[in-house]
């Protein structure tokens, strides 16, 4: 094995092997009390998971838009409408989860057929460089997201950074 696959093979690996901590690790963002990751929130050693219910949100959107259309243009909406359509985008908001989630899956995946790739091809490598680029694409998309979602204060920890770390690895 020349110097430059073995070189290749160690990132894939290291990369990949990043990529799992940080996706199955819960100190995404942490303060003192709390921490979070894309699995679940911890706050006091009480940890709930996060669940997604983007189809609530879209739902009640519809709900909202059809009751505005029956409504005559000079009725007065209550409090309950209101908070109604508010609540609309909160919902919408949790669902980039799911974004983060698949991206970070595709490139986990993308990751593993690099590696594989890389240790079972002996001449043309193309199929696991394209893998290796792929990879890092999806996974500098999902930690995108994160990073807008979350905010330039937010105090972002370990896991967080490890998956920031498979990012450039992929494509070397």
């Amino acid at each position: 094995m020349s110097a430059l696959r073995f070189g290749a093979v160690f990132c894939s690996s290291i990369s990949l092997l990043c990529l799992l901590i940080a996706l199955g690790s819960d100190y995404w963002l942490a303060d003192s009390s709390s921490h979070m990751g894309l699995w679940k929130v911890c706050n006091h050693e009480v940890c709930h998971s996060l669940d997604v219910e983007w189809v609530s949100g879209l739902c009640v959107m519809i709900a909202m838009s059809i009751f505005t259309g029956r409504a005559g243009s000079t009725s007065q909406y209550g409090w309950s409408f209101g908070l109604g359509w508010a609540s609309f985008p909160l919902y919408l908001l949790n669902a980039t989860f799911h974004a983060i989630r698949t991206f970070m899956f595709l490139g986990m995946i993308a990751g593993a057929v690099t590696l594989i790739g890389l240790c079972i091809m002996n001449r043309q490598p193309r199929l696991a460089y394209m893998a290796s680029f792929t990879a890092g694409l999806c996974i500098m998309i999902a930690m995108s997201i994160f990073t807008g979602r979350a905010g330039s204060t937010s105090k972002y920890r370990w896991s967080f950074s490890l998956g920031w770390a498979s990012f450039p690895l992929y494509l070397l």
